[in-house]
């Protein structure tokens, strides 16, 4: 059993390690229309400017590999299933996606899916074949597809001409309270009855491969930004995704709703570049306007005690747009009551402050000490 599941785990590290490095080229609109359109987070890899990078570099997997000497099986093991995705038939020369979407707010309530593009099915069923022995290949529709485990391990795979897509699917744990006439509760679900069954991440699976481009992330004009731009990765975020507020405060949802985060990443050198862009909703686009105009305070750097900054973090922002937020929010009421005990109200505590913050930490070193061993 501890063999199959270091087997498992050197498997999904190899594969991640090879994608990482070989990487692609930028077509994206193929694997983009499979991500769904209210994913929370995706990220994905543009590898036609890293795999570039790393031969610059003179850096690959196999180079570093070839460094480790000796009779090492764990190592000979890696070379060899390293060659073995190489010739998977899965295209690492197009874009790579991984997606989390977080159902109705809730991050205990979700799916991840894994999109890449393939090159040669028959390769990539042969790949299966050989390491995955355990399980069959089935066929629905025009989809092929693999499917192990249950619960919160149980993982489908699934592809057609096109592409390849693993995909997950979580559901909250739930408990039963104890009855006031009944001291006793019951026991905590097994893994089974947590999650999605079979067929519930089946037919999940095949609405992603059925869906058009209009219910996908590309029917998002801000992503199709995004991806047009020059980057090694980019990483997008749906904050309307993250609302575990909605049942407590509706109107945060209107509040959140197209609120994005996209952001393009390059690798330069040994820095990473991050270039983001934040979209707000209609709502919140009015409050950041009227509220427009503050600029970073640099005069606080003079109260910090040293010169070996290693990270600095500076925001500046009017204190009432805070209270706009509770207003929109529809909490002003409760938020006064709730100070009226101290004798003060909300504008008096927001009175309080000038906006201006910094943060920053220095003095970072790293000490060399002889191993013990």
């Amino acid at each position: 059993m501890m063999k199959t599941m270091y087997t498992r785990l050197l498997t999904a590290i190899m594969l991640i390690a090879t994608v990482t490095m070989v990487a692609c080229k930028k077509s994206a609109t193929k694997q983009a229309q499979y991500l769904p359109k209210d994913a929370s987070v995706v990220l994905g890899f543009d590898g036609g400017s890293i795999e570039k990078k790393v031969k610059d570099d003179a850096l690959s997997l196999d180079k570093f590999f070839s460094t480790i000497t000796g009779d090492n099986k764990e190592v000979n093991e890696m070379q060899e299933k390293l060659k073995t995705f190489k010739n998977a038939g899965v295209d690492f020369k197009s874009p790579i996606y991984l997606a989390f979407r977080a159902r109705n707010g809730n991050t205990n309530d979700y799916d991840v899916t894994l999109t890449a593009a393939l090159k040669n099915v028959t390769e990539f069923e042969q790949l299966i074949k050989k390491e995955m022995k355990e399980v069959t290949v089935q066929k629905v529709d025009d989809i092929s597809y693999i499917q192990q485990g249950t619960g919160d391990n149980g993982v489908i795979v699934g592809w057609n001409k096109d592409v390849v897509i693993a995909y997950n699917n979580h559901k909250p744990h739930t408990y039963d309270y104890p009855n006031p006439d009944n001291t006793t509760m019951s026991a905590p679900p097994s893994k089974e009855n947590t999650t999605s069954d079979k067929s519930g991440a089946l037919d999940a699976l095949k609405k992603i491969f059925k869906q058009s481009e209009d219910e996908s992330l590309m029917a998002i004009p801000e992503f199709k930004t995004l991806l047009a731009e020059k980057s090694d990765a980019v990483l997008w975020l749906n904050m309307s995704g993250f609302n575990t507020m909605a049942m407590q405060m509706p109107k945060m949802k209107s509040l959140l709703e197209n609120n994005y985060l996209a952001a393009a990443v390059n690798f330069n050198n040994g820095e990473v570049i991050v270039d983001g862009k934040s979209y707000a909703s209609k709502e919140l686009g009015e409050i950041y306007k009227k509220y427009a105009g503050p600029v970073v305070d640099l005069n606080l750097l003079q109260h910090y005690p040293t010169n070996n900054l290693n990270g600095l973090m500076m925001l500046s922002f009017k204190p009432a747009m805070i209270g706009d937020f509770v207003k929109v929010l529809g909490m002003e009421g409760l938020v006064n009551a709730g100070l009226m005990q101290a004798g003060v109200n909300l504008n008096d505590v927001l009175n309080l402050f000038k906006g201006d913050i910094a943060a920053a930490f220095s003095d970072f070193t790293i000490e060399e000490k002889p191993s013990p061993y």
